[in-house]
């Protein structure tokens, strides 16, 4: 199993159990732990404090991890239970849960809808373009010295917009 279906999972199943999906640095702590790095390559990739990592995001994740699978889960166990715990669902699961070949051969994995969780890929069918809001961003960036501050609430679509607009400008 590889790491993005392994995250996948994860996600798929914290919500299952009421809970929230994993963040970005959540997501950075078990990439890091997946290529064996210590708190300061993580911290380094993802922009952030070696001390944050370890002290503010690592030991919740291991709590709710730890409730999702049923077992104490820690940095230096975390890979080995969560391939054991991914092994097991998939071992469990019974030949009507999943699609037919004819239909799993047709269906790739970006046109299946997730949790949304940062940018919308360039393609993605469930991007919705706001022609309106696209012409007045495009006419106040071209503009010298133009500044353009965008509010909504989270998962609105603001970092799609915003690499959209400077990938096509």
């Amino acid at each position: 199993m590889n790491l993005d279906s392994l995250l996948e999972l994860i996600n798929s199943k914290l919500i299952a159990i009421q809970s929230h999906p994993l963040n970005s640095a959540e997501r950075l702590v078990l990439r890091g732990i997946w290529h064996d790095w210590n708190y300061n390559q993580m911290a380094t990739e993802g922009s952030y404090s070696p001390g944050y990592l370890s002290n503010v995001v690592a030991p919740p994740l291991w709590q709710r991890l730890s409730a999702l699978i049923d077992r104490r889960l820690t940095k230096k166990n975390c890979r080995g239970l969560l391939l054991d715990y991914a092994a097991s669902l998939n071992a469990n699961k019974m030949p009507s849960e999943q699609l037919p070949t004819s239909l799993r051969e047709n269906v790739s994995q970006d046109m299946l809808p997730c949790f949304p969780s940062g940018s919308v890929p360039l393609g993605s069918p469930f991007y919705i373009e706001d022609s309106a809001l696209k012409n007045i961003i495009c006419q106040e960036i071209i503009k010298a010295g133009a500044l353009v501050t965008i509010k909504a609430p989270r998962e609105m679509g603001k970092t799609s917009l915003l690499l959209r607009k400077f990938l096509f400008l």
